[in-house]
């Protein structure tokens, strides 16, 4: 079972008490604003037992070894979920994405959460590429991902997905990070951060 700490947060394996916290998170418009397809405000949003079923599929995925996902803990509360949608073992790479519930963006506790589990796929797992993609329009991961690690854009995949919540065609913008990138200085800008005194 992979647990991972840092200053401030940490990282666990979801359990089920947290299916009720975890669905009011993924149905918030606002944390979910960037991931709307997901967040099912045409059904009433997530129930506890949706949240039940997404964390035992992402359990049976972490067991298997085509995932990581991981909950991320800050002041004993649940506040998102950072990790591995898939990984593929053979070619040595996964994909990372992160939900960290409004309340707890802008503080730095994503860049942690991110740090974590960015760090375990490089050093422990020994993953050589891991992908991230987000809306175009998501200012804020963009930033993150070109201004703070200094990755570029390797594309943008045009109306990749429909948005039946807000009714338009959604772009994604792709982003990769390789082992010698992470060890050539992503890593170290990061931690600095994160164990800043």
């Amino acid at each position: 079972m992979t647990i991972l700490r840092g200053p401030r947060v940490l990282l666990r394996p979801m359990e089920p008490s947290d299916d009720e916290a975890c669905a009011a998170i993924l149905s918030d418009p606002e944390t979910m604003s960037h991931l709307l397809y997901m967040s099912k405000r045409s059904v009433g949003g997530w129930t506890p037992s949706d949240a039940a079923t997404r964390r035992e599929a992402q359990l049976a995925r972490n067991r298997d070894g085509t995932g990581l996902s991981l909950a991320i803990i800050i002041n004993n509360r649940l506040a998102g979920s950072v990790g591995f949608t898939s990984i593929d073992p053979p070619n040595r790479s996964g994909n990372c994405g992160i939900i960290l519930s409004k309340e707890f963006q802008r503080g730095g506790y994503g860049t942690e959460a991110l740090y974590l589990v960015l760090d375990h796929a490089f050093e422990v797992m020994k993953l050589h590429r891991l992908e991230m993609g987000t809306d175009v329009e998501n200012a804020a991961m963009r930033g993150w991902l070109e201004g703070l690690c200094g990755v570029k854009p390797e594309g943008i995949r045009r109306d990749m997905m429909w948005d039946s919540e807000l009714e338009r065609w959604c772009s994604s913008a792709d982003y990769a990070i390789l082992e010698d990138e992470w060890f050539g200085g992503i890593r170290d800008k990061l931690k600095d951060r994160v164990y800043r005194a």
